[in-house]
């Protein structure tokens, strides 16, 4: 018979957490595994529902405000997962990996670390409120059978830090949805979007802020004076946002969020991360599925990308203005067809969503029959 998996996540509104788990959906095999979902939260105004939903997948949404998940929202949430009784629970997020860990201790359980503790909630919430939540889920990290990471750096962290063992499988990514196109559709596309059709495009798709540090890649663009033959492309959010829009010029397009992010990543040449994080951002492996050379920080991470094929990329020194300043005077004038190749190899042999919905449901069968992993 086949083995329930129950996912537990606050909502499902658009952002990577629901992207992995429509990627991990989309790709189980339904004659091993019977997956559901419990949503703890009301829906927000870009929630993707319904995607979930053509899947044929059973939905419980407790619609709850984030006042009520803890008053009552505890409560409702051990009642349901007693009815359902799953084989395991995988839960992805703050509000229910904590809750499983109080309540669903009966069960089995893994959890995807979204963020290294003190690194992606106080980046987002703000340092006061982030470090408040942060000392908490580290409380309960601890307690958690089996904390799933997207990178090995990020695993020897967790264990150099908290002495925290963690599974590391990589994000996936829709191999299909993000794929090559020709120079054709390049221009197309680009010509949709305002881009110049004969200029080289480098991309950074990242939340523009002091760890993911925009404004190193838009000094070194504008050091490498190649406004002429180049253009740079910067996708991100708050809350730098307003101080990189200040750049804004014929060489630098910052758009801040869009919702066409694949059309940029597209119509691309290279793609740029200046990230200081341990955390493998998605935004990297939909560039290599999209058959884009790479320049990364030399973060332990990014070498890991680097280390499956580094002829896909190469990597600066943290914060290093003037190293990146020749990679992009290098990657101008280069010629990128066997680069974009390997890019692309790389990309969908070892962060395809089909490759790593199979880690998980090995990962699954193990936790199903011997426990902890």
């Amino acid at each position: 018979m086949s083995k329930m998996i129950l996912y537990i996540v606050s909502n499902l509104g658009a952002s990577e957490i629901t992207n992995q788990l429509y990627n991990i959906l989309r790709n189980i095999n339904r004659r091993e595994f019977r997956p559901k979902i419990i949503t703890l939260l009301k829906e927000p105004e870009d929630s993707v529902y319904e995607d979930f939903e053509r899947l044929k997948i059973d939905i419980y949404s407790l619609g709850l405000s984030r006042t009520k998940l803890w008053l009552k929202g505890k409560r409702i949430l051990a009642v349901t997962c007693e009815e359902l009784q799953p084989d395991i629970i995988h839960t992805i997020g703050y509000d229910s990996d904590i809750l499983a860990v109080k309540y669903l201790s009966k069960f089995k359980h893994c959890s995807t670390i979204c963020n290294f503790p003190y690194e992606g909630y106080t980046t987002a919430l703000g340092k006061i409120i982030g470090k408040i939540r942060d000392k908490r889920y580290v409380k309960y990290l601890f307690k958690m059978n089996c904390p799933i990471v997207s990178s090995y750096s990020l695993r020897r962290k967790l264990k150099e830090s908290y002495d925290v063992n963690a599974y590391n499988i990589p994000n996936g990514v829709d191999e299909i949805y993000f794929s090559p196109v020709d120079k054709l559709e390049i221009a197309r596309r680009r010509e949709k979007l305002g881009l110049d059709t004969t200029k080289r495009i480098f991309i950074s798709i990242a939340s523009m802020s002091k760890i993911e540090d925009p404004l190193t890649i838009i000094n070194a663009f504008q050091r490498a004076n190649i406004s002429n033959f180049a253009t740079l492309v910067l996708l991100g959010y708050e809350p730098l946002l307003k101080k990189c829009k200040k750049y804004n010029s014929e060489g630098i397009v910052i758009k801040g969020k869009v919702d066409n992010l694949r059309e940029f990543l597209k119509c691309a040449n290279i793609f740029i991360s200046s990230s200081k994080s341990e955390k493998l951002s998605v935004s990297v492996l939909q560039a290599l599925n999209c058959g884009l050379p790479v320049i990364l920080s030399d973060t332990k991470c990014h070498r890991e990308i680097l280390s499956k094929d580094n002829t896909v990329g190469n990597k600066f020194s943290v914060g290093s203005i003037n190293e990146l300043k020749e990679y992009f005077r290098y990657y101008t004038r280069c010629s990128l067809e066997y680069k974009s190749k390997k890019a692309r190899i790389v990309g969908e042999t070892f962060y395809g969503s089909k490759i790593i919905c199979s880690i998980y449901e090995r990962m699954y069968t193990q936790i199903i029959s011997q426990g902890i992993i």
